[in-house]
């Protein structure tokens, strides 16, 4: 992102062309309980911090292909903790929060409050006094949200971009997530992500809305969480059993439903991909799933209750799209009853038993498993959970084999096949699939606790890891922390420390421990816990029960199947006094229970896959809108230079800002300039001597200097360039290669922007060189003799007689090329000056600057 801003705004600055997709941003990174007490019960950063001061470099050099040191962050304190601030080499801000969990509130969504209000309410509410401005700004900001380990290309976001523009009224998008990884684990989640993308999104989309906009990768629009009881509802402290499960375990489509109650649109793009980690371990899979579970109906269920609210303010919600939804809670409800229905069958056709026996035999784990998760801790429910899980994963090899023995038995129109499928496409019905685990730098415990202390633990704290009563001097020590010392100190601004000492004590404010309140609170989530369990039990166990008792009782109580009759022809002996032939038909015999549910899955099925169908449809418009198809655009031959360069800005201006091997371009373009020394006949000699002025010399280390060099420099003639196969490779610059054309266009664009304010200014100086030679002198810091001259008449002339000898021996007493580097910048300043008086172009003022 850094990049392809920076390659943005230096087309818009460097060659004048407005770039439709131009935004500018920047990255806001949260660490929960940042600090941590050393031997000496000092406060330092904790492990994690520490790693990301280490890797940062490491990172910055595998985007960029070269080795790159960023500039050391500057560090304060804040009321929350401390900060941390790098400049990318794309100019663009890198923020780091660190959180002290005895000052400020832990767990992901007080760090979303943390974030929204500052950037909604400080930076945006505070900083702007214009209220027209307030608004255009609101509905042209967007927040990113992403977890740790996703990763996603530029083009993903301007897809979700796209989105916006298109409809004021939506207030979230998200994209695909891929999960990646390695294991079982991974390849179920990967079909299953795939399903619930499929089908569930795409028809939430088609139909409605996307219920959820998953925290790993969705982008929301600042004006819609700034409306009244979005931003604001979403700090509301949970207080009820209900409220912690729906507020805490699934923030994510909390969020997404306040949202939608508040007449916002959400939606999902199909072609915005990103790549997530997912859990390779069971026991981690298994407590990542106990949390979204809950969530998930607890937030579908709050919808549901408000129907008519939603209706009347989101247009994009209708009575037909709420019925869908409560097929889909039904769906999910009676599945475990659909699945143990499916596996006593297939036991009982597989092995040949009676079906009493196959009851029983399927009956026992799942008791053994229910009444383990009710009573035992959670490592029991992990351990008997993996073994439970293998055994139906044996027994679904039966549910196969019955069925192709009951499809042969019955016929290809038999409902079994058709049934199994509607199994599968109901396995994927959830789809917000959102990654909790980050690469090489920390894992989710394997030993969660237990669910009800888990869901207390998200706003109590939990015993202080270090000592509540921290000096002033213990409070900064980890500013003095090895890994942090180098950085640059700076002080937090008056208003913002005072917003931040606003928005703790209303909003985020560490709790206190009532031992009263966790128990009271533990005791309404245990019995909200039995009382769940119990009604979903008791649901499935009802309609299993009517089930079974309706295939023991078939041939009493049936509906035949009217699709695949079976026909036998009975042949009459000749001796028999019948002489018609008998023809015997005989058709299968479903319990009409059964048959219900098997109509109402697949009915879901097929919407979910005419609503995929058409989401796919619209996908490929998003597509085709944004793409250049070739058959409609000009062939390249018969394109302009201009026309050619500003088809390919952004593309040009990444390869002209690319830092790897700008430095060596600049080496060999002074060694060529010596005029051939001997000590570059030896290549061996010559690339060491290479690497020991790049070590001597300063790095380029930022985007914007590298374009510059590499824009100055550049040059269309045939001497100085090697042309193979109509494409050019500059001898001074290997790592540039670009068409003649476009070099040529991009000269000519040079010369016309940059070469009035240099001819302007050699006429003060009193010589005449090009704009790429003197753009070239001031960035290498180099002249020849007629420019030494020329600054320093300039600067005797600006100069008054009074201070002549002060000046002169100040610059006798500095070295030549620091000399001329301030006389040059001086005359920068003049020249400055001179343009605002005469009131020419601004921007290339700002170039001279």
């Amino acid at each position: 992102m850094d990049e392809d801003q920076c390659a943005r705004r230096n087309v818009q600055k460097y060659l004048k062309i407005v770039d439709p997709d131009y935004y500018e941003f920047e990255a806001h990174i949260f660490f929960d309980d940042a600090f941590e007490t050393n031997e000496f019960s000092e406060l330092v950063v904790n492990r994690f911090v520490r790693q990301l001061l280490d890797v940062i470099d490491i990172a910055a050099g595998a985007v960029h292909q070269t080795i790159i040191r960023i500039k050391a962050p500057k560090v304060c304190c804040t009321p929350y903790g401390g900060r941390m601030v790098w400049t990318l080499p794309g100019k663009n801000k890198l923020t780091v929060h660190l959180k002290n969990r005895q000052k400020i509130r832990v767990r992901k969504r007080w760090s979303q409050v943390m974030y929204m209000y500052y950037l909604l309410g400080y930076r945006l509410m505070e900083k702007i006094d214009d209220p027209k401005k307030k608004e255009i700004i609101a509905e042209n900001t967007y927040i990113l949200t992403l977890d740790g380990d996703v990763d996603f290309k530029p083009s993903a976001v301007h897809l979700l971009i796209d989105l916006m523009k298109k409809n004021r009224r939506l207030g979230a998008a998200c994209g695909r997530m891929h999960p990646r990884g390695k294991g079982p684990m991974v390849w179920y989640q990967k079909f299953e992500y795939a399903i619930g993308h499929w089908f569930q999104k795409a028809t939430e989309h088609m139909i409605g809305c996307v219920l959820c906009a998953p925290g790993c990768f969705s982008l929301f629009r600042s004006a819609a969480l700034m409306d009244d009881n979005v931003l604001r509802k979403y700090a509301t402290r949970a207080e009820a059993a209900k409220e912690y499960i729906q507020y805490d375990q699934g923030e994510d489509r909390w969020l997404c439903t306040l949202l939608l109650q508040r007449g916002y649109r959400v939606e999902y793009c199909a072609a915005s991909d990103a790549l997530t980690y997912a859990p390779e371990g069971f026991n981690e899979f298994f407590n990542q799933r106990r949390r979204w579970i809950p969530s998930t109906v607890a937030n579908i269920i709050d919808l549901l209750a408000d129907y008519r609210n939603v209706i009347k303010l989101n247009d994009s919600i209708s009575i037909w799209y709420i019925s869908y939804q409560f097929s889909m809670l039904v769906s999910n409800i009676l599945g475990p009853g659909t699945i143990f229905l499916m596996v006593i069958g297939a036991v009982n056709i597989s092995f040949n038993t009676e079906t009493y026996v196959s009851f029983t035999v399927v009956f026992i784990p799942v008791a053994l498993f229910t009444v383990v998760c009710l009573t035992c801790d959670t490592e029991a429910q992990l351990r008997l959970a993996q073994i439970t899980g293998a055994l139906f994963a044996l027994l679904m090899m039966a549910v196969i084999v019955g069925t192709a023995v009951q499809i042969q038995k019955d016929g290809i129109y038999s409902p079994h096949a058709v049934f199994l499928l509607a199994v599968i496409a109901r396995s994927g019905s959830r789809s917000l699939k959102r990654t909790s685990r980050l690469q090489d730098c920390c894992r989710i415990s394997e030993n969660q606790p237990v669910f009800e202390e888990e869901l207390i633990d998200e706003d109590f704290d939990v015993q202080s890891l270090y000592s509540n009563e921290d000096s002033g001097k213990n409070v900064e020590f980890w500013m003095d922390d090895i890994h942090v010392r180098s950085s640059q100190r700076e002080q937090l601004d008056v208003d913002e420390e005072n917003f931040w000492k606003d928005l703790r004590a209303k909003y985020l404010f560490p709790l206190n421990q009532d031992p009263k309140h966790q128990a009271r609170v533990a005791a309404e989530l245990i019995e909200l816990r039995n009382q769940i369990s119990f009604g979903f039990i008791m649901v499935n166990a009802l309609f299993v029960l009517i089930v079974f008792l309706l295939q023991i009782k078939k041939d009493c109580l049936y509906i035949e199947w009217p699709i695949g009759p079976m026909i036998n022809h009975t042949v009459i002996p000749c001796h028999s006094d019948i002489k018609d032939p008998v023809w015997v038909v005989s058709r299968l015999q479903l319990e009409p229970i059964g048959l219900v549910f098997l109509t109402f899955f697949m009915t879901l099925l097929l919407l979910q896959f005419i609503a995929m169908l058409m989401h796919r449809f619209t996908t490929l418009a998003h597509i085709i809108a944004s793409t250049e198809i070739f058959c409609f655009q000009k062939p390249e031959s018969k394109l302009t230079d201009d026309e050619l360069m500003t088809t390919n800005a952004v593309e040009i201006a990444k390869e002209l800002q690319a830092i790897r091997g700008v430095d060596e371009d600049a080496i060999l373009l002074a060694d060529e300039t010596t005029g051939g020394r001997s000590i570059g006949r030896r290549r061996v000699v010559k690339k060491l001597e290479s690497c020991r002025q790049s070590m001597m010399k300063k790095r380029t280390e930022t985007l914007d200097a590298a374009f510059k060099k590499r824009f100055f420099a550049l040059t269309s003639e045939i001497n100085e360039t090697e042309q193979l196969n109509g494409v050019i490779k500059f001898k001074n610059q290997r790592q540039l290669t670009l068409r003649r054309s476009t070099i040529r266009a991009l000269e000519q664009r040079r010369n016309s922007l940059f070469n009035q304010l240099d001819v302007e200014s050699d006429k003060m100086i009193g010589i005449h060189r090009g704009p790429s030679k003197r753009c070239l002198d001031r960035i290498y810091c180099r002249t020849d003799n007629k420019a030494q001259s020329g600054v320093q008449i300039e600067k005797d002339s600006t100069s008054s007689e009074s201070n002549s000898d002060e000046a002169s021996a100040s610059t006798s007493k500095i070295p030549l090329n620091s000399a001329l580097s301030i006389s040059e910048k001086s005359t920068s300043i003049r020249i400055l000056n001179s343009k605002q008086k005469n009131a020419t172009n601004n921007s290339i003022t700002d170039f001279h600057l």
